[in-house]
């Protein structure tokens, strides 16, 4: 069975980021992976899926994958 691994990337801190607000309202990360979840939704039933949001598990571990894929937005190119 191949493997897929998605992966987002972590958000950096910004003037107008909310992250101080995450704490308050009680959840992990302001922007779930939604493009990662809908490019999860076109692979067969054949693939075993990791999907990784940096923002919420840093340092989870990575297991070998056949198919490596990344998401993100243009703030997390810097």
């Amino acid at each position: 069975m191949p493997n897929a691994l998605l992966v987002y990337p972590k958000h950096p801190p910004t003037y107008w980021g909310a992250s101080f607000a995450l704490d308050i309202v009680e959840i992990k990360s302001a922007f779930p992976p939604l493009g990662l979840l809908t490019i999860a939704a076109i692979f067969s039933t054949e693939y075993h899926l990791r999907v990784v949001d940096m923002n919420v598990a840093p340092r989870a571990g990575f297991e070998p994958a056949t198919f490596p894929l990344g998401g993100g937005r243009s703030i997390q190119l810097s």
